[in-house]
């Protein structure tokens, strides 16, 4: 994929870009980068434009200036497609990349033909997550990422996948240990701060994929089946053996979720044109 970048609120934002035909984002989660989609993202390339962002702070790209909200990440988003003259696509997003998604299709809701939830929620934290995710920011600005990262990874998957998989873990612990500190900080206070977004679940008119799986510890299973129901149109996979990581526990099983969804988003958007 080719790496292109853009400038926002004086920040440099990176993305990858590749394949032809519709477009589609995937944007990550927290605390990691573009880089947890690239295996995911390649038999997609065949029939799609893929674009896979650095959140501002995270990977390559840097923070820009003033307080980080969902809405700061999700504009960073709308300036990429802008820069590439995009002006319809389907977002997916995972875990926190589902909160920036739920607030780019409140912002930006013409621009969107489909967006997917993947292990994510609309919901907004309690009281008590919130303290926690002070507590966090706190915690990196004082001893950097790395000790946050390698508690944080081991505990999104499933015990099933990481009893196999240990080496993969590892890998990705060191990798997202360099994420920078302040961006994981800004990223925690800001997702502690977002607000309910359910409202956009009830007026969204393009379909809504949900991805969920049966031991996530992050996004419950039951709280998660709640939203379900609230779309016009949506479409459900809950996966068996899997938590927070469907992308690389079940990733045969994921893709062929987002396939399937993907054609429901192009059935939509030519009926909606007729």
């Amino acid at each position: 994929m080719d790496e292109r970048s853009i400038l926002f609120g004086g920040a440099r934002i990176v993305y990858f870009i590749g394949g032809s035909g519709p477009a589609i984002v995937f944007v990550h989660g927290y605390p990691m980068d573009h880089t947890v989609w690239e295996a995911f993202v390649k038999p997609l390339t065949f029939n799609y434009t893929v674009i896979l962002p650095d959140n501002p702070g995270f990977g390559k790209s840097t923070l820009p200036e003033g307080e980080m909200g969902m809405d700061v990440y999700a504009d960073s988003i709308k300036t990429i497609l802008e820069a590439e003259q995009i002006s319809s696509c389907i977002m997916i997003g995972h875990s926190m990349g589902g909160y920036i998604t739920l607030h780019f299709a409140a912002a930006y809701p013409q621009v969107l033909k489909g967006m997917g939830l993947f292990h994510s929620t609309s919901r907004e934290d309690d009281e008590s997550k919130k303290e926690d995710r002070r507590r966090v920011a706190d915690f990196v600005r004082r001893n950097g990422a790395a000790p946050f990262v390698k508690e944080l990874i081991r505990k999104l998957f499933s015990d099933r996948y990481a009893g196999s998989h240990g080496m993969e873990i590892k890998e990705l612990i060191e990798r997202y240990s360099l994420i920078q500190p302040e961006g994981i900080a800004r990223a925690s206070l800001a997702m502690g701060k977002r607000t309910d977004t359910t409202a956009v679940l009830l007026e969204v008119a393009a379909p809504v994929l949900f991805i969920l799986g049966k031991e996530d510890k992050t996004i419950p299973l039951q709280k998660a089946l709640q939203l379900t129901h609230l779309p016009r149109r949506s479409l459900v996979h809950i996966l068996e053996h899997v938590a927070h990581m469907g992308m690389l526990e079940a990733p045969a099983e994921t893709v062929n979720t987002v396939l399937e969804f993907l054609e429901l988003c192009e059935v939509f958007t030519v009926n909606s044109s007729e």
